[in-house]
């Protein structure tokens, strides 16, 4: 499990992805997976990201959607896939400090163990589940956080920038 995952939806972003990319080679935090999300794009979005994913396989992650889902849409696709620690969004035309995430991390860690007991008992639970519906997408089942939980599938979130996964 890595430390962070950051999910990037991109849609139609050609122009942006160099610059995206280059933020996030050079974070500090080296503990990190990128998901980019192609989000049904008609540019050449998709390919330059297949190209990135080809030199960096073990930072860089993208998923071809055939369909625009929307900002959500993407983000949801990028949350089930994530496997870290923590899980942080990105927009592919930000531009964000060399820093950011390492900061970001620490902060998260911090604040965890600070208040740890409290956490366990106000975060919540979200279990991927199947849905029976004419798309078959998937959906999530809230519930309050459970430290017993044995379903491996679990996403535990907060409000933050960056979120516990």
């Amino acid at each position: 499990m890595v430390s962070v995952s950051v999910v990037v939806p991109v849609y139609n972003a050609e122009n942006y992805i160099e610059r995206c990319v280059e933020c996030l080679l050079n974070q500090t935090l080296k503990d990190l997976e990128v998901i980019f999300i192609d989000d049904g794009s008609t540019d050449n979005s998709g390919r330059l990201l297949d190209e990135w994913c080809n030199k960096a396989p073990d930072i860089f992650k993208v998923i071809h959607s055939d369909r625009d889902r929307g900002p959500g849409g993407a983000r949801n696709l990028g949350i089930i896939e994530a496997t870290g620690q923590y899980i942080g969004f990105m927009d592919c035309d930000d531009i964000i400090d060399s820093t950011m995430y390492e900061k970001l991390y620490k902060k998260a860690i911090d604040k965890f163990m600070e208040k740890f007991d409290r956490l366990y008992s106000e975060e919540l639970c979200l279990h991927l589940t199947e849905r029976e519906n004419n798309w078959g997408n998937n959906y999530y089942k809230k519930h309050k956080f459970d430290k017993n939980c044995e379903c491996n599938k679990c996403k535990f979130i907060s409000f933050e920038k960056v979120l516990r996964s």
